[in-house]
């Protein structure tokens, strides 16, 4: 069962190539910025999500709202995918926008972490493409993986 979550999410990650769900994915619109919660600094550092034999590095640096970082997803046995993270933190989630490499192949996709107890919870749902980006159809519904976690650890 763990497995089967781990590929899902996997799947969708690496499925789909392209670029720009929204006219501008950078930019904050001022909507978002009234929405902010305080500064997400305590957030900057490594994450760690192992499920069996899979895992998922994440490093972050969040400064004021705005996030920068960098993903790796290491299933066991298949592709793996590494690529950057650029967003903002609203209301204790992270929104990004993850520009990955796999399979040789470059593509964007929407990422949502909850902020949890110190630690980041995926958000999975509906995706559609949008302008070659895969974006969450109903990003409002989001559920939210609770089971299995980033965790943080030192950067070493």
């Amino acid at each position: 069962m763990k497995r089967n979550i781990f590929y899902c999410l996997l799947i969708i990650v690496t499925g789909y190539f392209g670029q720009g769900c929204s006219a501008n994915k950078e930019n904050n619109t001022a909507a978002e910025t009234d929405n902010k919660i305080d500064s997400g600094e305590k957030l900057t550092g490594c994450y760690r999500l192992s499920i069996e034999k899979d895992t998922a590095l994440l490093k972050l640096d969040v400064v004021d709202f705005s996030v920068n970082g960098t993903l790796f997803y290491r299933p066991f046995e298949k592709d793996k995918s590494s690529g950057t993270i650029k967003g903002i933190l609203e209301n204790n989630v992270l929104k990004v926008w993850y520009t990955f490499q796999s399979e040789g192949l470059t593509s964007v996709r929407q990422l949502y972490f909850k902020v949890m107890n110190g630690k980041l919870s995926e958000g999975y749902g509906d995706v559609i493409m949008r302008n070659d980006s895969i974006c969450y159809k109903y990003p409002a519904n989001l559920n939210y993986e609770e089971l299995h976690v980033y965790s943080k650890l030192d950067c070493k």
